[in-house]
């Protein structure tokens, strides 16, 4: 069967971040992790924040230990973690956990939503369509030097791919 083209280039996307997407390309790119139940209730306004400024955010409210809803998240390659507890809320904060950086420390909620918001914002509009282009060609080259396809087809703005090797 024939694959199309946006489905190959999201293949390729995988295959080069080995599904540890940048935080602009993640499907998730906070999880909020409360320390107990009994922080459910902030981690929903936090969330609620988050999603108001269209960050793609969920909310771990198993009855889980904290130490293992970290490792989970870390596991499901999550750009940003945030821990919400007793000091949190107290502080209106969040405790911030980067799956680059590890831990970064508290920092009050409206402050993550605004830098996070930034980041985000900076990464998309400082990649230009050359840039993008050359992105999508480099990749398409390692992989036929690794011999995963042996012919690269442009069609209509897209990239068909052909000929896979073995």
């Amino acid at each position: 069967t024939s694959i199309g083209c946006y489905e190959r280039t999201l293949a390729l996307l995988i295959e080069k971040y080995a599904g540890a997407f940048p935080l602009w390309l993640a499907p998730t790119q906070v999880k909020i992790l409360p320390i107990s139940e009994n922080f459910a209730q902030y981690a929903k306004s936090v969330e609620s924040a988050l999603r108001k400024a269209k960050i793609r955010v969920e909310v771990d409210n198993r009855a889980e230990k904290i130490g293992y809803k970290i490792r989970e998240a870390q596991l499901e390659k999550v750009p940003y973690m945030l821990i919400v507890g007793e000091k949190e809320v107290e502080a209106g904060a969040v405790a911030v956990r980067s799956r680059k950086n590890g831990d970064l420390g508290q920092i009050l909620k409206d402050a993550f939503v605004e830098n996070i918001t930034k980041e985000i914002k900076d990464k998309v509009a400082n990649m230009t369509n050359k840039e993008a282009a050359r992105f999508v060609g480099e990749q398409i080259a390692k992989l036929a030097k690794k011999k995963k396809i042996t012919q690269v087809v442009f069609d209509r703005g897209g990239y068909l791919y052909t000929g896979r090797g073995g």
